[in-house]
C-alpha cells in the first residue's frame, strides 16, 4: 500500500513522517510540453508544499508548466509518486526532483534530494527516509532485503561448514553445490543491504 501524501501534487512516501520540524517539501518538474502550434518546449516548474492552497491543477499552459487555481481535484492521480496534473496529457520526458529535510537516526536534519522519471516511479512502493536520505523503495529491493535477512541467519554456519569441507572432502559433489549456494546467497545479501529501508 502506498503511504499517503499531504497533497496529490506532492510525491507520496513514508519520508513525510520524519521531516525536520517546519520543513517544506520542494518539487521540481521538468518536461517537454507541446504548445498550441504543436512545437515541443522544454519547461520547468518549482513549487513547495506550502504553496498549494487553492491550486487545482499542474497544467501545460501553451508549452509551459504552470500551477492553476482550482478546487484541488487534479487529473492523473494514478501514480502517487508523480505530481498529479493535466500536464501529463501533453508532456513527455517528465523528470521529478523531490527535496526535503529529513531527520536522521540521531534527530539531526539532513537536506536530501531524489530525481526520477514516471517510468521509474511505476516500480516504486515507497520513498523512504534512510537515515536522513531520501531513498526509493521498489518491490524488487524489498525482495532482496528479505532474501538477505534469511541468508544472513545461515551464513555463519555455512561458512564454518565450508571451512571444514575445504580441509577434507572439498572436492565432493555435494560440497561443491553447498559452496555455490553460499556464494549466491552472499551476493543476494549484498544487493539487499544497499536497498534495505531504515526502520
Amino acid at each position: 500500500m502506498t503511504p499517503p501524501s499531504i497533497s496529490l501534487f506532492i510525491p507520496a512516501g513514508s519520508f513525510q513522517e520524519s521531516l525536520s520540524p517546519g520543513t517544506v517539501i520542494q518539487v521540481n518538474l521538468e518536461a517537454q510540453c507541446t504548445a498550441e502550434n504543436q512545437q515541443s518546449n522544454a519547461s520547468s516548474l518549482t513549487f513547495n508544499s506550502g504553496e498549494l492552497n487553492g491550486i487545482g491543477d499542474i497544467a501545460n499552459n501553451n508549452g509551459s508548466l504552470a500551477l492553476e487555481p482550482g478546487s484541488g481535484n487534479p487529473q492523473n492521480t494514478a501514480n502517487a509518486f508523480v505530481p498529479a496534473g493535466s500536464y501529463q496529457n501533453s508532456s513527455s520526458d517528465i523528470q521529478i526532483t523531490l527535496t526535503a529535510t529529513c531527520n536522521n537516526e540521531l534527530g539531526q536534519p539532513i537536506n536530501s534530494s531524489i530525481t526520477y522519471t514516471p517510468q521509474q516511479a511505476a516500480e516504486y512502493s515507497d520513498i523512504s527516509n534512510n537515515n536522513g536520505n531520501l531513498e526509493a523503495i521498489t518491490s524488487s529491493s524489498i525482495s532482496l532485503s528479505s532474501l538477505s535477512d534469511s541468508d544472513d541467519s545461515g551464513d555463519d554456519d555455512d561458512d564454518d561448514d565450508g571451512g571444514d569441507g575445504d580441509g577434507g572432502d572439498g572436492d565432493g559433489g555435494d560440497g561443491g553445490a553447498g559452496d555455490g549456494g553460499v556464494g549466491d546467497g552472499g551476493d543476494g545479501g549484498g544487493r539487499g543491504a544497499r536497498f534495505r529501508p531504515t526502520e
